[in-house]
């Protein structure tokens, strides 16, 4: 097997399950500030900027790899921009009720179960 596939089948891996159930770990804590149990802050919300990050950086990976306007590109770019559109919703307390956390629970569970079922 070559090693340049290992090093990518790792990273396949490696990525949603780390970031998977954290996602999620950050969702549900939301998701209890928003059902009323205090939390001091809302600073949890912006460690989705580290994941928001990741994805533009590795769009400007894949531009290189694939081209520009391919979809890989664009779609890390999309995600990258909707994680920080998230954070700074949730970081600014603008009310969107249960809706915000439960969609980022949902996304780290799916994020964890496309890594298992992968074929890849």
């Amino acid at each position: 097997m070559p090693r340049q596939y290992r090093k990518s089948r790792f990273r396949m891996w490696v990525s949603p399950l780390i970031g998977g159930p954290a996602l999620a770990l950050v969702g549900s804590v939301l998701l209890a500030d928003e059902l009323g149990y205090s939390l001091p802050s809302r600073w949890m919300a912006l460690i989705l900027l580290l994941p928001a990050a990741a994805a533009v950086a590795d769009s400007f990976r894949l531009v290189l790899q694939w081209g520009r306007w391919n979809i890989y590109p664009v779609a890390r770019a999309i995600t990258g921009a909707l994680f920080a559109a998230i954070a700074i919703l949730l970081y600014l307390r603008i009310n969107t009720g249960v809706l915000l956390p439960i969609l980022m629970m949902a996304l780290g569970v799916g994020a964890i179960l496309r890594a298992l079922i992968s074929d890849h």
